[in-house]
């Protein structure tokens, strides 16, 4: 074999080439085709487009109304006060205050939001108990309001109010 019948193999077909040989000069154009087409696919499937936007769907508020005629009265529901409030003092630091359930109120729970004030202090707790127990911390005689609202879900009833009193060496004083 001749050194022209070597270089002829090396190189790409037309021997008057001087560029150095490679061996998959032709089979890096497919190469590269397909690694285009995946990446484009990879992009285009992976939700963003070629500026880099996302490319499906957006979700969005939407109302409408769709008016049919009715007739009828219509009321919300209404929360009354709390019924039979009343106060049992006890000696010492104690009082126990009770209630019951407002009037006309539909059956299901109804919660009792239960706030007590002493002095510049204020503490609310939500319960659905009708009855609160205040203790009285040892060596404090300050008055105490303690306040009672009834509520079912959203819907707030009138709020009623106590004061307990402390009696030195005697012990809590209802109204």
């Amino acid at each position: 074999m001749t050194t022209s019948q070597v270089r002829r193999l090396r190189h790409h077909p037309s021997a008057d080439d001087d560029r150095p040989a490679t061996r998959w000069r032709h089979g890096a154009r497919p190469v590269a085709g397909v690694l285009a087409l995946l990446l484009l696919a990879a992009t285009l499937l992976g939700g963003t487009g070629a500026l880099g936007r996302a490319t499906e769907g957006m979700w969005t508020d939407a109302m409408w109304t769709a008016p049919k005629p009715a007739d009828g009265s219509f009321t919300g529901l209404q929360v009354g006060p709390v019924q039979a409030y009343s106060c049992t003092a006890a000696l010492w630091t104690s009082a126990t205050v009770t209630w019951q359930r407002p009037a006309g109120t539909p059956s299901g729970v109804v919660s009792y939001r239960v706030t007590l004030q002493r002095g510049s202090t204020t503490q609310t707790t939500t319960q659905t108990a009708t009855t609160f127990e205040y203790s009285r911390p040892a060596g404090n005689f300050d008055a105490v309001t303690l306040t009672v609202q009834p509520f079912i879900g959203e819907w707030n009833g009138t709020s009623q109010s106590m004061r307990l009193e402390a009696v030195p060496l005697v012990g809590m004083r209802c109204p």
